[in-house]
């Protein structure tokens, strides 16, 4: 942004007319020892003052061309930026959302193991088949897998706005995953 709005005022600058100023100075002698005690010095100044009358509208164009490329790059700034605050808005709600399906789940799952208990308490006193615990211990397993997949998105959603939020992490300070026992 800073180069393209030095560049519209290079361009203006070109309006201003070129100014030279040579100078030179120089020492003479016949010996060595002239040269550096009595040397005859000679020096001389000029000025050279250019400007271009009729340009046929380069200056200008030049102008507007740097103006336009400007205003593209400080276009692109803001979506650049809109599009940050979308991603940081969006992971903002996804954790909303996502916090309030977590408890959701978590509840069913806690309700889930409780009829397991109810259900293996009927078995042992022989009130109901092996076949309800069975059903029961599935939907327990299903209601704790289904909260685990929302923290795991609870989880990534979170580091999408870090991300979205500018920040990151280094390789080598991430310890590597940890092996599962089977």
């Amino acid at each position: 942004m800073q180069q393209a709005s030095a560049l519209i005022g290079v361009a203006v600058a070109a309006y201003f007319p070129n100014l030279t100023l040579t100078g030179t100075i120089s020492a003479a002698g016949h010996s060595f020892h002239q040269l550096i005690h009595k040397p005859a010095i000679s020096w001389s100044t000029g000025f050279q003052l250019a400007e271009t009358i009729i340009d046929g509208g380069y200056r200008s164009a030049g102008v507007r061309a740097a103006k336009a490329q400007y205003m593209a790059q400080l276009a692109n700034y803001r979506q650049v930026v809109l599009s940050a605050f979308q991603s940081v808005e969006d992971n903002l709600i996804s954790l909303r959302l996502l916090e309030q399906q977590s408890l959701v789940q978590d509840k069913e799952a806690a309700d889930a193991l409780l009829a397991l208990k109810i259900v293996k308490n009927q078995y042992e006193a022989g009130t109901v088949t092996y076949a309800n615990v069975l059903t029961a211990q599935i939907s327990a397993l299903a209601a704790e897998q289904a909260a685990t997949q929302v923290d795991g998105l609870q989880m990534v959603s979170a580091v999408g706005l870090v991300k979205a939020l500018g920040g990151g992490w280094v390789a080598s300070v991430i310890s590597p995953p940890k092996k599962l026992k089977t």
